[in-house]
């Protein structure tokens, strides 16, 4: 009877031993599954902000486009604003508002404007039919009608536009009269070489 006893006391502890061992097993493997889901968890967060950067990069890509180079509203406005800063002779506005790209140009100089009507004798008095125009997937360039006065008289011209980085008018090219040789004016040469980077129109 006694080792009928010890057999069973043995056997209550194994079974004990066992039962604790068996829970501390379950234990450790819900230990191990809430670790795993965390660390899924924190995976699947990091996807979905990677998922939410890209679309937000590519609808700021397709807005730029938009609000810029397909807005063909807002690049006559920022034309005829940069125009009729040059007309003020407001020449700060003027000088920060041509869009050149990369380094600073002369024509973002305030003094290079003042230079061209006080020195050079060029006053731009009036503007109109400021257009933008689309080509080649974009509006990217337009063109305008330009009034000079020039040794006290009016000239009007044609011009090119070109538009640069933030939808600011990067060229404005006068074209000279076709009744006349090209670089017979040298004022709209000069005006040229400022607002058009090149005085061979």
């Amino acid at each position: 009877m006694d080792r009928t006893i010890s057999t069973s006391c043995c056997h209550l502890i194994s079974g004990g031993f066992f039962a604790f061992a068996g829970i501390d097993f379950i234990h450790d493997i819900m230990e191990i599954n809430v670790c795993n889901w965390k660390g899924m968890s924190v995976r699947l967060q990091l996807i979905k902000t990677i998922g939410y950067l890209l679309v937000v990069f590519f609808a700021a890509c397709f807005l730029y486009k938009v609000t810029l180079f397909w807005n063909p509203i807002g690049l006559q406005r920022q034309t005829m604003t940069f125009l009729s800063a040059v007309q003020e002779q407001n020449y700060e506005k003027a000088a920060a508002m041509l869009g050149w790209e990369g380094e600073k140009t002369e024509g973002n100089q305030v003094s290079a404007w003042a230079r061209l009507a006080g020195e050079v004798g060029v006053r731009l008095i009036s503007f109109n039919n400021v257009h933008a125009e689309f080509d080649d997937g974009c509006y990217c360039t337009g063109h305008a009608n330009l009034v000079f006065e020039i040794d006290g008289e009016p000239l009007e011209v044609r011009a090119i536009l070109t538009f640069g980085k933030w939808g600011k008018p990067k060229q404005i090219c006068a074209i000279t009269p076709s009744d006349m040789r090209s670089r017979s004016i040298p004022q709209l040469a000069a005006w040229n070489l400022l607002a058009c980077g090149n005085g061979s129109f």
